[in-house]
């Protein structure tokens, strides 16, 4: 996860080829629609800019999920690119970079920020997914309810009565 810069550091122009498997576990997205996943693989290269370096590369990994739908895990696999700022400064925009000090750079954060910004913003098993029945609770992808689908909530009756009319 740590890497070290040293040899890149004293000249501009000068990159460095990066690959690293990070153990990221899923407690560490803090998030809780990622129940599992495979160890993330980061593959790129760090080039001294000058006043910065730019890693310039791809995260490949694999993600346990639930379906926003019906609540099901699924298995999602995410293959990234990214380009992203590093810098020992503290004198410069810290939106735009990620800060290390010294001659070693922490991919970690990096990476667990960019997978997180990658996945979609509704997580759902299949394009088709039919989800859970309102009424009796039964993922509808695997069973067939008798439900009617009538059982309104009392409140919204005199909607119900408009688009009647209409």
């Amino acid at each position: 996860m740590k890497v070290n810069v040293s040899s890149i550091l004293c000249s501009d122009g000068l990159s460095q080829n990066i690959t690293e498997i990070l153990d990221i576990s899923a407690d560490d997205f803090d998030n809780k629609d990622i129940v599992d996943n495979e160890p993330v693989k980061l593959d790129g290269v760090i080039t001294n800019m000058g006043d910065y370096l730019l890693l310039s590369g791809e995260i490949d990994t694999s993600l346990k999920l639930v379906c926003s739908r019906c609540l099901e895990y699924f298995d999602f696999q995410l293959k990234t690119k990214i380009e992203e700022k590093f810098s020992n400064r503290t004198d410069i925009n810290q939106d735009d970079f990620y800060f290390f000090e010294g001659d070693i750079i922490d991919f970690k954060e990096m990476v667990i920020q960019d997978i997180l910004l990658s996945l979609p913003m509704k997580l759902i098993c299949k394009e088709d997914c039919a989800g859970i029945c309102p009424q009796c609770g039964k993922n509808k992808n695997l069973y067939n309810c008798n439900c009617s689908g009538e059982n309104l909530d009392p409140r919204l009756s005199v909607l119900n009565e408009l688009l009647k009319k209409g």
